[in-house]
């Protein structure tokens, strides 16, 4: 196994976990939102953490020529993106994560995630695309 295989396998792993725990209890997902909001610390670490993971994702991995490649390209970029954001502006990422994952469309988001983790890991092992 590659190490794209390697990273897709533990994105995917995180999104599905991450999708059902959302879709299971939404009202925990977004009392952690607020959370983050609340506590300037939490929103700080929180952001580098995944400035970091989405950093070391792209500096072992910058890979653009498969599906799989694309796809992990791309959530390292997103990483890293929303880390800056919540380094650089916390409450402004909070506010647009609200917007997004609004409390009647939770569970409709912890799905996709779900389905993305799914597809991610799928790929992986060359079930498709």
């Amino acid at each position: 196994m590659m190490l794209t295989e390697k990273l897709a396998l533990g994105i995917g792993g995180y999104a599905l976990a991450a999708g059902i725990g959302v879709m299971l209890d939404p009202v925990r997902f977004m009392a952690m939102l607020d959370g983050l909001r609340e506590r300037a610390a939490s929103a700080y670490m929180t952001g580098v953490a995944v400035y970091f993971i989405g950093a070391g994702i792209l500096a072992a991995h910058w890979a653009w020529d498969t599906t799989l490649e694309i796809a992990v390209s791309t959530v390292g970029c997103a990483a890293v993106l929303e880390g800056m954001a919540f380094l650089v502006a916390p409450r402004l990422a909070v506010d647009a994560m609200h917007l997004v994952w609004r409390q009647e469309s939770v569970r409709v988001w912890g799905a996709i995630s779900a389905l993305f983790g799914l597809w991610i890991v799928a790929l992986a092992f060359g079930l498709f695309g």
